[in-house]
């Protein structure tokens, strides 16, 4: 999406505190875009791709990537439990 000028993808879980809980998803997208139509085409793309609904947030550029703390920005975070077997 030309629009975006970062975003990052986070993956949760709806209870922190269960690990069998269902996963959330979050899209942290900072741009100058319009944000309906943004929204519209994330939320269009992940539920075609990995048929779940994302929660969108805009926030600014350097809560994604902030150059002075490093070379590469994070893309995918991935913060839920594991499962012990």
């Amino acid at each position: 999406m030309p629009d975006l000028e970062e975003f990052q993808v986070v993956f949760t879980r709806k209870d922190p505190e269960d690990p069998l809980s269902p996963d959330h998803l979050q899209v942290r997208v900072a741009t100058n875009g319009k944000r309906e139509s943004i929204t519209q085409k994330i939320v269009e793309a992940c539920l075609q791709t990995v048929e779940m609904r994302p929660e969108v947030l805009f926030v600014p550029k350097n809560d994604i990537y902030d150059p002075d703390k490093g070379f590469k920005s994070k893309r995918i975070v991935d913060l839920r439990n594991k499962v012990e077997k």
